[in-house]
């Protein structure tokens, strides 16, 4: 199946592009610190040209959607302590986010048909809706990132990639036993829990039928 256009989870890219990186670089001199985040800002662009080849078709629009890393952890947190505590882990440096800002800019540049979207109070989840509301709905997008969150807007004409499988409206519900929908997703991750999110799952021993049937 090939994407008239393709909407990609650019924080979500960032962060696996870096897993990669570190795998290449392992040396701690800091020649070797700034080979790590330049690595993993060609890391990314590579990653999203392979989108493009696997999934794209021909002239394909690009939307990387980004958020602020700390958008709303103060916020969410007060509920849930634990929330996206990662972010907020002091051994992550400072460095780490600008760089991730360096590539920003650089795909701002990119290419004519590259979009890149954020805005400083909203995740990137957020702002999927709006995007969506400005493609032609006769096209068909694919949405691209590890946080299901963003499944909650497959329908007809959009899909979601996870990084492992292609999901549309039945191969969802064939894969996890409910439609995508948004609230079907948001009562799944409440009970399941979800890892991206730090969340834990809430009734570890329910069985899956008891499950699907409060999610139904």
């Amino acid at each position: 199946m090939q994407y008239d256009h393709i909407v990609i989870d650019l924080n979500n890219c960032y962060w696996r592009s870096v897993v990669t990186a570190i795998k290449k670089i392992i040396k701690d001199d800091d020649e070797d610190k700034k080979e790590f985040y330049s690595a993993s800002i060609q890391e990314s662009l590579i990653r999203i040209q392979e989108f493009i080849q696997q999934f794209g078709s021909k002239d394909c629009r690009v939307y990387c959607i980004h958020d602020n890393p700390f958008s709303k952890i103060n916020e969410r947190e007060q509920i849930y302590s634990s929330y996206k505590h990662a972010r907020k882990n002091k051994n992550i440096p400072p460095v780490f986010y600008k760089s991730l800002n360096k590539l920003i800019e650089i795909l701002k540049v990119y290419s004519d048909n590259f979009y890149v979207v954020g805005c400083d109070c909203c995740e990137a989840d957020d702002l999927v809706p709006i995007v969506l509301n400005k493609i032609d709905k006769n096209e068909k997008t694919l949405l691209i990132s590890a946080d299901m969150d963003w499944a909650r807007n497959i329908s007809n004409n959009i899909a979601w990639f996870n990084y492992t499988q292609v999901f549309t409206v039945d191969k969802f519900k064939n894969e996890y036993g409910f439609n995508p929908t948004n609230n079907g997703v948001k009562m799944y991750k409440c009970i399941h829990g979800d890892k991206s999110d730090c969340i834990e799952n809430a009734v570890p021993y329910l069985p899956k039928e008891v499950l699907l049937y409060i999610v139904d």
